[in-house]
């Protein structure tokens, strides 16, 4: 679906190899200034519920590997908060915020199939702050990987 949604906005799609994803890459595009960019796609099926977005610290409790958002190679993560919300983010902007984030929210684990993934229970609006834009697949709204200029609040 976030593919199709780079394609009606004008991007072109590119499948990343399995080293690619393993370095937390999902696909490539060319951004607006022409340059090669990896897109890492995440998605939230349960911040309607809890009002929060689940940021990845840990992809592997158990072995410690770290999460996506500080290993990610991709330039852009795209958090897709079902059914048609995404928080389009610089990569390196969620990392710095990471820091504050962790003194301000509760960090909790979330089981998948023989392993824990940890993270941080970060409310939908912070994540909002700290992206370059949000936008709704209802409403036809188009993605724009340009980052802007500014202070996170």
């Amino acid at each position: 679906m976030l593919c199709d949604w780079l394609r009606v906005s004008g991007y072109r799609v590119t499948d990343a190899t399995p080293e690619d994803e393993w370095r937390g890459v999902d696909v490539w595009t060319v951004d607006d200034t022409g340059e090669r960019v990896g897109i890492d796609f995440k998605c939230d099926e349960r911040w309607r519920t809890t009002g929060n977005v689940f940021v990845e610290l840990e992809s592997n409790h158990q072995t410690g590997r770290l999460g996506c958002v500080l290993t990610s190679d991709a330039r852009w993560l795209l958090y897709f908060l079902t059914p048609d919300r995404v928080l389009v983010c610089l990569t390196t902007r969620l990392r710095d915020a990471i820091p504050a984030w962790k003194t301000q929210y509760p960090q909790r684990p979330a089981r998948n199939q023989g392993y824990d993934t940890m993270g941080l229970l970060v409310p939908v609006a912070a994540v909002e702050r700290c992206a370059e834009s949000v936008s709704w697949l209802s409403r036809g709204d188009r993605l724009c990987l340009q980052p802007w200029d500014r202070e996170i609040a």
